[in-house]
């Protein structure tokens, strides 16, 4: 059952265009067809050059989505310790949740969750939302400035393949979602972005990569949200 749900995951993955390893950081800006086109920050705000900021302002659209499936940006982290997890580690919790799992549903199932997330430290989260392209473009250049100064999260994606009718998907990642003050810290940073941005109510899902990993999407067989927390931005009707 292990070996089902991993490939499961990896075929949702390959399903979106997405490769299974696209997380990977890259030490400059780089493209690589069928991957994420990266930037990463050497030293937060310090390494911000005159090539970096121009990726800084580059939008979505400007992008051949046909080569690229993210457009990422990183900062290094104040902790390494609850990484976005390795083919080692997500394939420990894959096991430990599927020898855990049977019988449980709801609110047993959700505190088993977050014990394997807490055991194995795989405390990752990101705040994500889904967008028309035209909305991105206004909104993911602030974001990615926001990550690259340091104020927002350690780092944010925007990209995918969803159906038309929803656009593109943003996700700002957080180092520990059992970290109620910087959960609502960078909540509260994005909502700021999107709103002074955009204008418009738009709504943000915190989802742990542990449920991910673990298969906990919509309609999952034991009945646990697929998001631990919603939170529609604020609107100010000037757009």
């Amino acid at each position: 059952m292990v070996k089902t749900l991993r490939e499961g995951y990896q075929q949702r993955e390959r399903q979106k265009g997405i490769p299974c390893q696209y997380h990977r950081p890259a030490k400059h800006c780089q493209s690589q067809k069928g991957s994420g086109l990266f930037l990463s920050m050497q030293q937060g705000n310090q390494a911000v050059r005159s090539p970096c900021k121009g990726f800084l302002k580059l939008k979505p659209s400007q992008l051949d989505w046909e080569k690229y499936c993210f457009l990422i940006i990183r900062v290094p982290r104040t902790e390494n310790i609850n990484g976005e997890a390795s083919q080692e580690n997500t394939e420990a919790v894959t096991d430990a949740w599927e020898r855990s799992c049977l019988g449980l549903s709801g609110d047993a199932a959700k505190k088993q969750l977050f014990a394997l997330a807490s055991g194995h430290k795989m405390l990752v989260a990101k705040w994500l939302f889904s967008a028309h392209l035209d909305v991105m473009d206004v909104v993911w250049p602030c974001i990615a400035s926001a990550v690259a100064s340091g104020s927002l999260g350690f780092s944010a994606k925007v990209g995918g393949d969803l159906p038309a009718r929803r656009g593109q998907i943003c996700c700002v990642y957080l180092e520990n979602f059992m970290d109620t003050k910087d959960v609502h810290r960078v909540r509260d940073k994005l909502s700021s972005i999107i709103t002074s941005a955009w204008g418009r109510p738009i709504e943000l899902m915190l989802k742990p990569d542990l449920y991910t990993h673990c298969g906990i999407y919509s309609g999952n067989r034991w009945k646990v949200p697929p998001v631990l927390d919603r939170f529609k931005t604020p609107g100010h009707g000037r757009r």
